[in-house]
């Protein structure tokens, strides 16, 4: 292809287009409505996609730096299909190859054709055959039948060419089809069983046999029981043996079958921390272990990426597995760089430790890693926290700040900076100075910032700035609707669409109080110095938000809540967040919650007897949930509905375990309503 190539988003070479069992080779520009050309794509440093499809389904998928294709210049596609391997080839780039199980061996006249858009030019173009047997055998009908959808006729064939005299050397192919076949039929169980079957003479075949089909057997064993809710412990068995095949990368793409790929690989996929607060944390580091032994498996290491690590870092931090999770740092060390969040991690858990000690060679490790790069003079700026140096905590801060270079370091460093400030005794005004310095409309984006073109203010930020930003403009007093509409919208991508602790419950006026608070304003200080566990900055902001929403909704918002108040309101958290994980509390809760809170307590079905029959298992979370009830009717001006909660806490505070605080608080409310 020569001349005005560039400007189109695909070209390509065909065989047979139109039939089922015809092949695509084609070079692609980026996904898109309408696809970018070739050209734009080169400019705003992408890649392109070199393609495999049969039909339209795609079998292998190789991503081209854009630059390595020069779109001034002529472009050279090369397509072979020789028996059941296929290739193609962009210029001079390495081949990418794929091996098709339904590669049809047999010779009916076929069609070559050209992916030519108008206005491109082509040069030159070659073509050849090879010769092909004319008679098809029953495994080439049994294929022909499955690529027109034809299973249960395919079923059959496959079967036939299984018991076939002469077919010995084709009936491990067969039996594996027969199992592909079952599963296009939605005959799960029959599927798992022939794979099962195939799989299993893996352990027993000669070593120079061919092991393929008991490696595709395999493969589909391996997404069949993923997609088990209990499967997750076979998958990896599965993924486990897929290792004694001992086949390289290239191997690996060549043979594996593309959706089993995609799942797989896209099971890394799982979310944030936050999407995953409905999940035990020993599920959440399942998958993601999976996930990671998948990856390393199949992808090479500049394809997996350092965050593949951090991501299970940080689950085994949530579910208090520091060991594992220096483990897994180390490993990341050892892979790609001494560096990054990983490292920030590391460091984090060490300096938890307590001990000066450890804490100073955690300082040394960060010096010796990445000598001058300013990121890191945050992590130094908490170490030297830990160690009670202020001085030093607030110098490696403002030598960031002389030259920030993206908004996660920089939002870390202004709120690190206002606690700093106070902590030395600053005024008000300097400290709230330094938090409206930090938030993300007052960014000014840096020609170094590796995100430059991607912050926008009409989009939220996710993760750690989304936090940073959050606390300071609620400590700062700088939040406007628009301000907390966007946040509202980061939180709840963070907290996850199936997460309703979040969704459901959210309003700019709760996300402005939120942090005003002692409490609030002690977790911030946490955040910021991160001197808890993980596990306590991920959950912790989700309560203190629980409290402002009831303090807002039940209680009189203008009055700030009284110790005692705010206590039973922070354990009541922590039971809802526990209760909800282990799936004792689920979404139908929350509708009838809602219908209490807005003055209808004996709606049928879901009213407070339903809802109070529901908690019967959990008098930590109903008896505070009763109390929470009654204010929120006193504040209707409905006393006589009010008493009947109040009565209804104090009744659950004698149960065991005992709730003295819960106890007291309902009967200063009963003794008050009763006249005492």
């Amino acid at each position: 292809f020569e001349g005005p190539w560039k400007e189109a988003a695909q070209v390509g070479l065909m065989f047979s287009p139109g039939d089922p069992s015809g092949y695509q080779f084609l070079l692609a520009s980026a996904e898109g409505v309408p696809p970018p050309s070739f050209a734009s794509v080169r400019a705003a440093k992408g890649s392109f996609r070199l393609q495999i499809r049969r039909g339209e389904a795609l079998l292998r998928e190789e991503s081209i730096p854009a630059a390595l294709i020069d779109t001034d210049g002529t472009l050279r596609l090369m397509a072979r299909r020789e028996e059941d391997l296929l290739k193609v080839q962009a210029n001079d780039l390495p081949i990418v190859e794929f091996q098709d199980p339904f590669s049809v061996r047999v010779g009916p006249k076929g069609v070559f054709a050209v992916a030519w858009p108008d206005g491109v030019a082509i040069r030159r173009l070659l073509a050849s055959r090879q010769a092909l047997p004319l008679k098809p055998s029953l495994l080439d009908v049994g294929d022909n039948l499955f690529l027109q959808k034809r299973y249960d006729e395919a079923i059959d064939r496959y079967a036939e060419a299984a018991q076939s005299p002469n077919g010995a050397s084709a009936r491990i192919e067969a039996f594996y089809k027969q199992g592909l076949c079952a599963l296009q039929l939605n005959r799960e169980e029959e599927a798992r069983k022939i794979f099962e079957g195939v799989a299993a003479g893996f352990i027993t075949a000669p070593r120079s046999a061919d092991k393929r089909w008991h490696f595709l057997a395999d493969c589909q064993l391996l997404m069949l029981y993923f997609r088990d809710a209990d499967g997750i412990e076979r998958a990896t068995q599965i993924l486990d043996k897929l290792k004694e095949y001992q086949y390289s990368f290239d191997r690996l793409a060549l043979l594996m079958p593309p959706d089993v790929r995609r799942q797989v690989l896209s099971s890394f996929q799982v979310g944030s921390v936050g999407g995953n607060f409905h999940r035990r944390p020993e599920d959440h580091v399942a998958r993601l272990e999976f996930a990671l032994r998948a990856s390393e498996l199949l992808e090479s290491p500049a394809q997996r990426g350092e965050w593949s690590y951090q991501n299970l870092m940080r689950a085994y931090m949530v579910a208090g597995r520091n060991l594992d999770a220096i483990r897994i740092a180390e490993k990341s060390f050892r892979t790609f760089r001494h560096g990054g969040e990983a490292l920030d991690d590391y460091c984090w858990i060490r300096r938890l430790s307590g001990d000066a000690k450890e804490i100073r060679q955690a300082l040394d490790a960060l010096d010796r890693a990445l000598p001058g790069e300013p990121q890191r003079l945050i992590e130094r700026s908490r170490i030297h926290v830990a160690l009670e140096e202020w001085d030093a905590a607030l110098a490696d801060v403002d030598r960031y700040l002389a030259k920030p270079e993206d908004y996660h370091s920089f939002s870390a460093a202004c709120l690190i900076r206002g606690f700093l400030l106070e902590q030395r005794g600053a005024s008000p005004e300097k400290v709230q100075e330094a938090w409206r310095r930090g938030l993300l409309k007052n960014w000014q984006m840096s020609k170094t910032d590796p995100s430059a073109g991607v912050y926008d203010a009409a989009r939220s930020l996710l993760g750690m700035p989304m936090l940073h930003n959050w606390i300071m403009a609620s400590l700062s007093s700088d939040m406007s609707d628009v301000d907390a509409e966007q946040m509202l919208s980061g939180l709840m991508s963070f907290a996850g669409k199936d997460n309703p602790i979040f969704n459901k419950l959210m309003r700019p006026s709760v996300l402005r109080a939120t942090w005003r608070t002692p409490r609030g304003r002690e977790i911030a200080r946490h955040v910021a110095f991160r001197d808890v566990p993980f596990s306590d900055v991920a959950r912790f902001p989700l309560f203190v938000r629980w409290i402002a929403f009831i303090h807002e909704v039940c209680f009189t918002a203008s009055e700030p809540l009284s110790p005692d108040q705010d206590e039973l309101l922070w354990g009541m958290s922590g039971e809802i967040y526990a209760a909800y994980r282990d799936g004792m509390l689920t979404d139908r809760y929350f509708l009838p919650f809602g219908v209490i809170v807005s003055g209808n307590p004996s709606a049928p079905g879901m009213g407070w007897p339903e809802v109070a029959k529901l908690l019967e298992p959990i008098p930590k979370l109903r008896g505070p949930l009763g109390y929470v009830f009654g204010q929120r009717y006193l504040k209707k001006g409905d006393p006589k509905i009010a008493l009947l909660f109040f009565r209804s806490a104090l009744a659950d505070s004698d149960r065991e375990p005992p709730q003295p605080l819960l106890r007291r608080l309902a009967r200063t409310e009963i003794d008050a309503l009763s006249g005492k």
